[in-house]
């Protein structure tokens, strides 16, 4: 089952010579029992996703210590911005990453490989654009994510610490988008331990930065800003040697073929997580519009309103990260055995976790219907006919073959 040039546990030879072969990974996305193997991918990939949220908690945790709510505040409208960034990257990642794992199942790693270097440089040329398109309207860029209006003075206070800490997070935006396309690929190819890894020692580094940069240099708001994307580079630069020595698809220059083809699947892969997240984005904006009206109004004044703003958007992302990790652990799983043709698998990963979750998690249906979007269709319109296929597709929950299946059908 291992190549033979391995020569340690197989912990230790995937993670050091990446000597897991195809065969063994399509054996184990196609054979493995459902519940283990969503556990397996889902655990690094909540991770991952706490640590993305972590990034911009700590920046602000820090630039709360610098005692100025126009710091604070102005942390917080870049963050809409950053995710849009991250919408982007999700578009490139989750589009090419589904294609991908339906090409490793059926076995066609040619197509698999051009799709991977089609995603991953169309994300960086994107991030090149929204890079110099940032410099050009940096500070109409800036009044928008701000809030600002004609009449708002104060948040002429608020607009140089904006424009600062965005100034830095435009240097980053390029390998930013590539960097999460790198950790959709990895994951959807049954590798979330990699991308957990290029991910978190992106955050410790950043933890570790935040503080030099803003204080022992007395950068202060730009100083922040600056630690992050020097954390998302070594972050990128981890997730790209994972890619190249963990037998994964590589990611080759003369792979890049953005045909027709490719950039359809990546759209219809990807534009659902760019909708999701750019929708957030936006109404984050929209929000901070409302509440610097609100705040100029009230007591409190529209940098302690949009700061408190701020602060609670972080806590709230926080929480529902977990619940959108372990979402996306079962999506390589259904690419897979979608593209091998073991349709039964394939659907019992979505119909059965729904209520795994509903009678095992505390979370509630809603979250569920988001994180299983096919699950919403089945759950309250069709109750009857989603006890029928619970019975049908629960030997699969215990690790009965895709042949067994079968002939239940």
């Amino acid at each position: 089952m291992l190549n033979s040039v391995c020569k340690y546990d197989i912990i230790k030879d995937v993670w050091k010579k990446g000597c897991l072969i195809v065969k063994d990974k399509y054996l184990q996305m196609t054979q493995s029992p459902i519940p283990g193997l969503v556990l397996r991918l889902s655990v690094p990939t909540i991770i991952s996703m706490l640590v993305t949220s972590l990034y911009n908690m700590v920046d602000t945790y820090y630039v709360g210590m610098m005692e100025n709510t126009n710091a604070t505040a102005a942390v917080g409208a870049v963050f809409s911005f950053m995710s849009l960034i991250q919408a982007f990257g999700f578009f490139f990642g989750h589009g090419s990453g589904n294609y991908i794992s339906r090409k490793l199942g059926a076995k066609e790693g040619d197509k698999a490989g051009v799709m991977a270097a089609n995603g991953f440089f169309l994300a960086l040329i994107f991030g090149f654009v929204i890079m110099i398109v940032g410099f050009l309207f940096l500070t109409p860029i800036s009044a928008v994510l701000g809030g600002m209006s004609e009449e708002a003075g104060e948040i002429d206070e608020i607009l140089p610490y904006i424009e600062s800490y965005l100034f830095y997070i435009l240097i980053g935006a390029p390998y930013m988008t590539a960097s999460l396309v790198l950790n959709n690929q990895l994951r959807f190819q049954g590798n979330a331990f990699y991308a957990m890894i290029g991910i978190a020692s992106g955050a410790v580094l950043n933890v570790a930065l935040d503080p030099l940069f803003m204080f022992v240099f007395d950068m202060g708001v730009a100083g922040a800003a600056l630690a992050t994307i020097i954390s998302q580079f070594a972050g990128f630069v981890i997730l790209y040697i994972g890619v190249a020595r963990s037998g994964n698809v590589k990611i080759k220059l003369r792979n890049f073929r953005p045909t027709w083809e490719y950039l359809k699947e990546i759209c219809r892969g990807g534009f659902p997580s760019l909708c999701r997240q750019g929708l957030a984005s936006v109404a984050t904006i929209c929000l901070s519009f409302v509440a610097s009206a609100y705040g100029a109004a009230s007591e409190y004044g529209r940098a302690a309103t949009l700061a408190g703003i701020s602060v609670t958007t972080r806590i709230m992302q926080f929480a529902s990260a977990a619940l959108i990790g372990f979402g996306q652990g079962f999506q390589p799983i259904c690419g897979f055995n979608y593209g091998a043709k073991k349709l039964q698998k394939s659907i019992a990963s979505v119909l059965v976790l729904p209520l795994f979750i509903r009678r095992r998690s505390c979370c509630s249906s809603d979250s569920a219907y988001d994180i299983y979007p096919a699950a919403y269709y089945a759950f309250p319109r069709r109750p009857e006919r989603c006890r029928r296929r619970y019975a049908l597709y629960a030997p699969a929950m215990r690790g009965a073959s895709t042949e067994r299946m079968a002939h239940a059908v």
